[in-house]
């Protein structure tokens, strides 16, 4: 197995230099589409695009790709086979991957000693389908030499607006604390959405302007009155009226406000309020000295969780934490057999409030 980061990997099919064998597979899908995407590309830049084939592994067969991976291309030694979904296809299920597979042997073969300039790329973008790295045949293939196996993995929670700046700053550009709080708060690790939402800010502001919450408010899908954020701020300064308009626009926009999205934002956000309340000498102690301690991008925060503090004593929000671990249960269908999602938040919201 040729051992390659997502940025090295991209750098070598940015110049054309393809390995023989690619499996790219996963929990994330954002990186295998952006290395398919950049190397559609490149092919059609450098006008080989008629030794570019785009196979669907729900229409067509391991067998298919290997007859276009023999053959020779046309007017170049050059060709490009890019199998999408590639779980689909039989030899690759989990209940009929077998080593002694006619069109596996072949495969095998392939990458035991591949064809110069023929290239193969296999893309698992299910996260639901898992590739089942346990095989005997699947060891043989992403293990060899020849093959670059790249598994692709989701970027944790706390580790989401690193990944927001880090993008933004690869586009030349800046971004403030806050605007990456909001686009992390309100859009999850869906990171797919993340680059179009950063990207409209991009097209609408000037080319050396810091991005700001102000531009995620006008630029992006974010509604600036309804969104996790302010959910947190309404709980926190107990607006009753806004927190339950807040939890009706949710419902009304259930994919963009899922309730695996929402319940860990709250779990951290009362997470930081307990915090606050096990500060040591608190009163002594300045606005910057809470902003680390509480890990918030900037120091305005600090005032609504002084807000959220006195709202919200000791007990309570012990309470609120064993809630939303009962209602992440709930959310799974455990002790829950008739609430949806939605009518659990408005009675979480409301044990919250009252």
């Amino acid at each position: 197995m040729l051992e390659q980061s997502f940025k090295e990997i991209i750098k070598g099919v940015k110049k054309g230099a393809f390995a023989s064998v690619y499996f790219l597979y996963g929990d994330e899908p954002y990186y295998i589409h952006k290395l398919i995407q950049t190397a559609e590309y490149f092919i059609r830049e450098t006008n080989n695009e008629n030794n570019l084939f785009i196979l669907d592994g729900k229409k067509q067969t391991l067998n298919d790709a290997l007859l276009l991976l023999q053959e020779t291309g046309m007017f170049s030694n050059f060709r490009l086979i890019i199998v999408r979904d590639a779980h689909q296809l039989k030899e690759f299920s989990t209940s009929l991957l077998k080593d002694k597979n006619t069109n596996i042997s072949s495969l095998l073969k392939f990458i035991q000693n591949p064809i110069p300039e023929h290239h193969i790329i296999f893309t698992f973008e299910d996260p639901e389908k898992k590739l089942d790295e346990r095989k005997t045949v699947i060891k043989d293939i992403i293990n060899h030499p020849n093959v670059v196996a790249y598994k692709s993995e989701r970027i944790k929670d706390y580790k989401l607006k690193d990944w927001i700046k880090q993008y933004v700053f690869d586009q030349g550009r800046m971004i403030d604390d806050r605007a990456c709080s909001k686009l992390a708060e309100n859009i999850g690790n869906d990171l797919m959405r993340i680059e179009k939402e950063i990207e409209k800010i991009i097209i609408n502001t000037a080319q050396k302007e810091e991005i700001s919450e102000e531009h995620v408010n006008k630029y992006t899908f974010i509604n600036r009155e309804y969104n996790i954020y302010e959910l947190q701020s309404a709980l926190a300064k107990k607006e009753i009226l806004k927190a339950n308009l807040i939890i009706k626009y949710f419902s009304e926009n259930k994919s963009d406000f899922p309730m695996e999205r929402v319940l860990p934002s709250l779990n951290s956000y009362f997470t930081k309020v307990m915090k606050y309340h096990l500060l040591d000498n608190i009163n002594s102690r300045g606005d910057d000295y809470i902003k680390e301690q509480l890990q918030l991008p900037h120091v305005y925060f600090v005032r609504e969780y002084k807000t959220a503090v006195q709202n919200y004593p000791r007990p309570k929000v012990k309470q609120i934490l064993y809630l939303l671990k009962e209602y992440d249960l709930k959310s799974k269908k455990i002790n829950n057999y008739s609430l949806d999602n939605h009518q659990l938040l408005q009675e979480l919201v409301w044990k919250i409030l009252h």
